[in-house]
């Protein structure tokens, strides 16, 4: 496959999984709610429309895209998907759960690392019309603490 990513390209997700790996207080620490041997979930900088709460979960060996990824790897993100959205029902007793993943600029993707949108979902939320918001730093966290709570109370069972 062709590969969308720069020379030189400097992954920011690597980055953070290289950072929450070593035994420093990175600021992105605090943000995981789930890790296993093969995937990350973190609440991600943004957030869309006034939906607060997702998480993003990532490959925590780097793939670029949906076409590179190890097979195997797919029953583990399933995995923690559906563990990551029970955990969001039961935080934010949101009505759904919706899953977003994108793949080569024409699908819209802007980071070459494969990771997949997790949002909770209300009726009337306006997901797909919202803009991209920054999170505040302390919501961050807040959400982060409370599903990563819902998560180890629940063992992977969320």
């Amino acid at each position: 496959m062709i590969s969308h990513q720069p020379a030189n390209y400097q992954c920011p997700f690597c980055y953070i999984l290289t950072q929450t790996a070593s035994d420093s207080e990175a600021a992105v620490k605090h943000c995981i709610v789930y890790r296993s041997e093969t995937v990350t979930g973190l609440v991600p900088l943004h957030y869309f429309s006034d939906i607060q709460g997702n998480v993003i979960l990532i490959t925590n060996r780097h793939y670029e895209n949906i076409y590179d990824i190890d097979h195997t790897i797919g029953n583990d993100m399933l995995f923690a998907t559906k563990v990551i959205a029970g955990a969001m029902k039961k935080a934010f007793r949101c009505e759904g759960i919706s899953t977003r993943q994108h793949n080569e600029p024409a699908g819209n993707q802007d980071v070459w690392h494969y990771h997949l949108h997790i949002f909770p979902r209300f009726i009337n939320d306006g997901l797909y019309r919202g803009e991209k918001k920054l999170y505040v730093q302390d919501d961050r966290r807040r959400y982060s603490e409370i599903l990563r709570d819902i998560i180890g109370s629940c063992g992977k069972d969320a």
